[in-house]
């Protein structure tokens, strides 16, 4: 039975017949292969219900292994540009994995945060940014030790072991205030470590970040210093968020507001998806001209930046709608 709905694009409504949003009977679901359930996550793409992922959730035993082979194939993970069933068919296994709560999921989860890394596949990491503390907080606390090989290499990029570091305070705030503790002692270690370059300073302010979420006056010094040795524009934090923290006084971990990243399959949102690739596919039938790019570089550096918008917290959802942490 399938769910017929309309959409508004900037104020019209679309008048062409939009697929209808997918739905499949739990028992029907109960019923198929392996294969079958992949294929139809492949056919549904981003529009896959709920009850799918929950199904393959519920025979770890069965798609862990075919996680694995697509964790090892190179056609899904490379720059060439794969069939969008299966672009999408990586962000379900990851989404599918989340509900796994065991140490092999964790495991697999781990080295897809790796090749994820290693990829430095943005568009598709977006799709994940702020969701990997719940994707493990159900996972062993063992699950920690891969997640340290992952935060400690120094060869992999700033974002995916940030996203590291947070996962595993997360494990240890579910673990015990003890493991907490040694979790932001480690943190604040590896953030007040001796920086050679301006990039890896801003990667070390990015990561004392998480130290605001958990105020503690022992680790204040650190952030005041790592706060002005941001270089650029792209700054993690402000001295104005460090006064807050520590005024506010009590712990807010940001992956609260990150919780339910299931909620991806959701019928507003899946809709609220339709419509937004609707309406980029009716923007890029319209030339794109830049007015008077000459002018705008000289007005950019002649004129003042002022901001006409309230700063954004670096916990917020970023402003651009993506609905991913601004940060």
């Amino acid at each position: 039975m399938a769910v017929s709905w309309r959409s508004k694009i900037e104020g019209s409504v679309v008048n062409q017949d939009l697929d209808l949003l997918p739905s499949y009977l739990s028992s029907h679901l109960d019923s198929l292969s392996v294969a079958a359930l992949i294929d139809l996550m492949t056919r549904d793409e981003d529009r896959v219900p709920r009850n799918v992922i929950e199904a393959c959730a519920a025979r770890a035993d069965e798609f862990l292994p075919i996680f694995e082979q697509m964790l090892e194939d190179p056609r899904f993970w490379s720059e060439e540009e794969i069939p969008l069933g299966a672009w999408w068919l990586k962000l379900h296994a990851i989404l599918i994995q989340g509900l796994m709560p065991t140490l092999r999921a964790g495991e697999i989860l781990a080295r897809t945060m790796r090749r994820l890394a290693e990829t430095d596949d943005e568009d598709f990491a977006g799709w994940c940014a702020g969701y990997w503390p719940a994707l493990f907080i159900n996972k062993p606390a063992s699950t920690s030790s891969h997640l340290r090989t992952i935060a400690e290499d120094a060869t992999l990029g700033w974002y995916a072991r940030c996203n590291a570091f947070e996962v595993i305070l997360a494990l240890a705030h579910r673990e015990s205030p003890a493991a907490l503790e040694t979790a932001l002692d480690w943190v604040a270690a590896h953030a007040g470590a001796p920086s050679a370059t301006a990039q890896y300073a801003n990667w070390q302010a990015e990561l004392a970040g998480e130290l605001l979420d958990f105020p503690r006056e022992r680790h204040r010094a650190l952030l005041e210093t790592l706060e002005r040795g941001q270089h650029g524009f792209m700054r993690s934090y402000s001295r104005s968020e460090i006064t807050a923290a520590f005024e506010r006084g009590t712990d807010l971990p940001s992956w609260m507001g990150f919780a339910d990243p299931w909620e991806f399959y959701a019928p507003p949102q899946i809709e609220a998806r339709q419509v937004r690739w609707a309406s980029e596919a009716l923007s890029a039938d319209e030339p794109f001209e830049f007015p008077e790019a000459h002018r705008f570089h000289r007005d950019f550096i002649e004129r003042p930046f002022v901001k006409n918008i309230p700063k954004t917290g670096r916990n917020d959802p970023c402003h651009c709608g993506s609905g991913k942490k601004y940060k």
